[in-house]
């Protein structure tokens, strides 16, 4: 496995003599490397710091920005209720837009959304709400989203130029526009940010190279690390990994993995390392009261798996996290999936229901966590789906318009970009706009349609502080949209 810490920020502090290697722990597998991280979880140190000595080039410790980043291949119709797909003017191509009826779905109950009733009308009628100090029209049921929620929630419009599920490898690797670490050959959107992330890292709190993926949804399959399918887990393989008996590792032992690693740090610091070391290990290290309190925390997490549903992939995304095994978890999103023979659109709004539910449970399982400003979540699509509605009464594929979302501590609530009229576009009706990239609306645009997909790659890079100079060299097309994100 190649080693792109190398690149990374450099001490000139004393190397211990730790004998282990990441490569030597990555040989026992998955289980080699969560047996590592809790060790890094249960003291407080930093993983570089406990395989060499190797102190963060910093004067105050800080926290470094986790991603959970939502993927789909097939085409989720958000797109359709989004906000900046909703206008009261009659003359405007987006009151062309079609939506559920009552007439097909009734005017009853449909389901509930963070304890909000349902109905058809919340999907075709507008509602105004605020997303932070924005006003922005939207879908009814996105007003039922948490407050809180809203206040660092933003959609960005996008043209992906797919038209089809065989075209996601390209999609992930931006057509091509999205190079390797070293600034040649191809590399994907979820392997790039891992590491860069990593390359950009404090803290070095991850021992792997690759994203965790979890889930088995079409798209997932696809997903590469330099040129490699990257394996995939379920929900049920995380819990047993910690929770699964002689072969897992041992949550219930953190008391003796915290003295073990910590008796082992002094008496190699004392024998080969610095003053400075020590101070480091003094100053950060937890207590042992604290390992057991994690220990108990992240078991009682896991053991609330039960299965492969959207909250089971949020546990799972969440604990992974909090063990430190790796910054960066991909997981399956679904909000109508592949649509083109939902007559009625009953299933698409039964999938947003549940996956709109999905992310509330998230939110709220963050903050229960206190890990609602440490951990970044974003969608990532190949497609969006067509505004109009096809002969079935369901949607196709739409290749020049896609909203994915974002919610983190420094991300600006709001919308970027928008939509557009698109003459002789058939069911599609309308197209993603150009984008500004100082201020994120559609006017005075500098990000043309054809580059937005690269800005929403590069605005992912800047909300996980990548700084503009590694941006620039993963992606050196269109700009970065700033306007995106708390300055």
């Amino acid at each position: 496995m190649k080693n792109i810490f190398s690149k990374n920020k450099k001490t000139n502090a004393p190397k211990l003599n730790r004998n282990i290697s990441r490569r030597d722990i990555l040989k026992n597998g998955m289980s080699g490397a969560a047996a590592f991280s809790l060790r890094s979880m249960a003291t407080g140190l930093p993983v570089g710091f406990l395989l060499s000595g190797a102190m963060p080039a910093y004067a105050a410790q800080a926290k470094d920005q986790k991603l959970i980043l939502a993927m789909s291949d097939d085409g989720e119709s958000i797109n359709c209720y989004a906000p900046g797909t909703y206008s009261s003017d009659a003359s405007n191509a987006l009151s062309t837009i079609e939506r559920p009826t009552t007439a097909q779905l009734g005017t009853g109950v449909l389901g509930t959304i963070n304890g909000n009733d349902v109905t058809a009308l919340d999907f075709s009628e507008m509602a105004s709400f605020n997303l932070g100090d924005t006003q922005v029209d939207a879908a009814r049921y996105l007003s039922y989203l948490p407050e809180d929620l809203r206040e660092r929630l933003g959609f960005f419009h996008l043209r992906t130029a797919a038209n089809g599920h065989p075209e996601g490898p390209n999609v992930h690797g931006v057509h091509g526009g999205l190079t390797a670490v070293n600034g040649r050959g191809v590399e994907e959107i979820q392997s790039a940010l891992m590491q860069e992330m990593q390359l950009n890292s404090l803290n070095h709190n991850s021992l792997l190279t690759t994203p965790m993926v979890l889930g088995n949804g079409r798209g997932l399959a696809t997903l590469k690390n330099e040129g490699i399918a990257i394996t995939r887990y379920s929900p049920l393989d995380i819990k047993n990994l910690f929770l699964g008996g002689e072969a897992s590792v041992d949550l219930n032992n953190m008391k003796r993995l915290y003295e073990n690693t910590i008796d082992s740090m002094y008496r190699d610091i004392k024998q080969n390392g610095s003053t400075a070391q020590m101070n480091f290990l003094d100053a950060h290290a937890l207590s042992r009261s604290q390992a057991v309190i994690l220990g108990e925390e992240l078991g009682d997490l896991l053991s609330s798996i039960t299965g492969e549903t959207n909250t089971d992939q949020a546990l799972a995304s969440v604990g992974l996290i909090k063990a430190n095994l790796a910054p960066v978890v991909v997981i399956r999103y679904a909000f109508s999936g592949d649509n083109h023979s939902d007559t009625d659109l009953s299933g698409e709004v039964a999938a947003s229901i549940e996956q709109t539910n999905a992310i509330v449970q998230l939110w709220d399982l963050l903050k229960t966590e206190n890990l609602q400003d440490d951990i970044n979540f974003a969608t990532y699509d190949i497609f969006g789906r067509t505004f109009g509605r096809n002969s079935e009464g369901g949607r196709d594929h739409h290749n020049s318009h896609c909203t994915n979302f974002m919610f983190g501590s420094n991300v600006k609530a709001g919308v970027v970009g928008g939509v557009e009229a698109w003459d002789n576009s058939g069911i599609r009706i309308a197209r993603a706009s150009g984008i500004n990239s100082t201020t994120g609306l559609m006017a005075d645009a500098d990000i043309s349609l054809d580059e937005t997909l690269v800005a929403y790659c590069r605005t992912l890079m800047a909300m996980q502080g990548i700084p503009e100079e590694r941006i620039a060299i993963r992606l050196p097309s269109s700009k970065t949209v700033y306007g995106a994100l708390k300055s």
